[in-house]
């Protein structure tokens, strides 16, 4: 039983303590199982996880991290419910609705999917992550003019990204505008040069939007 305590500036005192060694102590517990996963070890990884989630009290970050963690582990469905508590002790934790949406779409779930990365991106719109990911999640469902949308504001925020690039060049070449998919793809191939896939996919577009010349070079 804890202690009762009598003034007011002590028993806060000693709730911000608590919660400062409890901090402290999770982060070292999520620390060492990242580096177990790295290592290979998942058993090992997995139990320090355990030993992290029956840490009191549990926070909103503390639920996402773990989550995280046991998704890297392929542990799918720990994670998600890991993910759901986070947002039951903070509904508006952008970082788990936006590894929510990730895990479900990996589950292949879009109907759970879109609306947990659709809330990440109101409740973090400058993160140009969530926008690639629900932009993608648009694309692959063939919603085209809001793929347009998120991964033109996806590579807006972080235009060094060749993967936003392409998927904005299939998202363009979708809705026919054929220019700016070329656009696009240019610079998906000058980001990434090695990426072969890219740049057959500018080449037909110059072919499109007829560049003959540029497109067989």
């Amino acid at each position: 039983m804890r202690p009762h305590c009598h003034i007011g500036r002590a028993c806060l005192f000693a709730a911000l303590w608590l919660g400062s060694l409890h901090a402290q102590t999770f982060e070292a517990l999520a620390s060492r199982a990242e580096q177990l996963i790295r290592a290979g070890d998942r058993a090992g990884a997995l139990q320090v996880l355990a030993g992290a989630a029956a840490l009191e009290p549990a926070t909103a970050a503390s639920e996402d991290r773990i989550g995280f963690l046991l998704a890297v582990a392929n542990e799918s469905d720990e994670s998600i419910r890991h993910f759901e508590k986070s947002l039951v002790l903070d509904p508006r934790y952008a970082s788990a609705h936006y590894h929510l949406g990730v895990a479900y779409w990996l589950k292949a779930d879009p109907n759970r999917a879109i609306p947990h990365l659709q809330e990440a991106v109101r409740l973090a719109p400058r993160m140009a992550d969530y926008r690639f990911r629900l932009g993608s999640a648009f694309l692959d469902t063939s919603h085209y003019a809001e793929a347009v949308a998120e991964l033109k504001e996806a590579v807006s925020l972080d235009a060094s990204s060749a993967g936003s690039w392409n998927a904005l060049g299939h998202a363009l070449q979708r809705t026919g505008e054929l220019e700016a998919a070329a656009d696009a793809y240019h610079h998906a191939v000058l980001l990434n040069p090695n990426d072969d896939v890219a740049r057959n996919d500018y080449g037909y577009m110059l072919v499109e939007t007829r560049k003959a010349d540029q497109a067989i070079a």
